[in-house]
């Protein structure tokens, strides 16, 4: 306050990426938006596009430089989907992050589904329910686990039943946990941290299936 500062400032040209979505027959790109996200140790930014065009057209633009994921983003009660393929110069960055420089125009074509799957069942705690704990579902990849939307949690209700939809297809470690006020089950390292208490899952696509868990205590 009452002071001055003297700052020096760089402006570069901000960067683009734009090209083409498709999707499976049934799933419509109507509401549907394509997103980059950026997670940095206590920030997130998102940059959106407007909207998918009628013609499958999209592009996000004044993007600054920095490591960005794919993502989707869509309104409420629509149908849920997830990038299945995102290629930009013949690569593949649906499941991992990409580097945009200053002043990139970069093209795209992504690909979205919507088969995701289902997971449900009772946690127990010995011969009794097991209300209130939390259900983790990570990524067996330690590379899919650094994007955020691929772990899944949900809690138990009072019969200690559990409910995670959305689940898109690939291999997980699912966890039922007491809650921690540092959601700690969130870290990369968390599954490898605790691998003799996790139970593993493959989630084939648009399939519902039933796993019952045993409640678990977790050493801090």
């Amino acid at each position: 306050m009452d002071s001055n500062l003297l700052a020096n400032i760089e402006v570069g040209r901000a960067a683009e990426v734009h090209g083409s979505v498709e999707a499976p027959h049934g799933l419509s790109l109507a509401g549907k938006r394509i997103t980059l996200e950026t997670f940095w140790s206590g920030l997130y930014l998102l940059h959106q596009a407007p909207g998918v065009d009628p013609s499958g057209r999209f592009v996000i633009t004044n993007m600054p430089p920095g490591e960005f994921i794919f993502t989707v983003s869509e309104g409420q009660g629509e149908e849920s989907a997830y990038v299945k393929k995102a290629i930009c110069n013949g690569r593949d960055y649906a499941s991992r992050d990409f580097t945009l420089a200053i002043g990139t125009a970069l093209d795209c074509d992504v690909t979205l589904a919507s088969d995701t799957g289902t997971i449900h069942g009772k946690v127990r705690d010995g011969e009794n329910p097991a209300p209130g704990l939390v259900v983790v579902l990570v990524p067996e990849s330690r590379q899919l686990r650094r994007i955020p939307r691929n772990t899944l949690t949900t809690g138990t209700d009072v019969a200690g039943q559990y409910k995670i939809a959305g689940v898109i297809p690939g291999e997980y470690l699912l966890f039922a946990v007491p809650p921690s006020a540092d959601h700690g089950y969130f870290a990369a390292d968390f599954p490898d941290r605790h691998a003799d208490i996790a139970e593993h899952v493959r989630v084939d696509p648009s399939t519902t299936q039933v796993i019952n868990l045993k409640s678990s205590k977790v050493e801090r």
